[in-house]
């Protein structure tokens, strides 16, 4: 708990890549005990998803988004601790002001569905993401790729 306290205090300071770059090995470090304590799992919970929805600080400087490293990252953290207690729409909803795209949030719900085995979930979470961008034609070349399965 320490070290979730001192990412807290990072990404209050708005070192919000700094507090991304910790939350990783503090997630590795304890993830039989998140899902044991599901006060420790709110408080990462919200911690990440604080994380991917604030721009990070340097100096007088404020960038649009967290390193787009940190964010696929932390994304996928994120979305694997709020299905362990949310429907994947909850979670969808809740990523109104996360600073990553449309597409790499849908994608990163659909990919952990599928690895829960929830595979009905999947495939409305795949179709609802088509649906939504409005298909293969108005996306980008790499996620068109992913969406027609190539």
């Amino acid at each position: 708990m320490i070290r979730l306290h001192h990412c807290e205090a990072l990404h209050a300071a708005g070192r919000t890549s700094e507090a991304a770059e910790s939350l990783p090995s503090i997630i590795n470090n304890v993830d039989e005990e998140i899902y044991r304590h599901e006060h420790i799992t709110t408080s990462v919970t919200n911690l990440l998803q604080r994380c991917l929805s604030t721009p990070e600080s340097s100096g007088n400087v404020t960038s649009q988004s967290p390193r787009e490293d940190n964010v696929a990252l932390l994304l996928q953290q994120w979305v694997k601790l709020k299905l362990e207690r949310r429907s994947w729409i909850d979670a969808l909803d809740s990523t109104i002001d996360f600073m990553a795209s449309r597409f790499t949030i849908y994608q990163t719900i659909c990919i952990q569905l599928d690895t829960l085995n929830k595979i009905t979930d999947a495939t409305e979470c795949f179709h609802a993401m088509t649906r939504v961008l409005g298909g293969e034609t108005n996306l980008p070349a790499q996620q068109a790729k992913w969406v027609s399965g190539q």
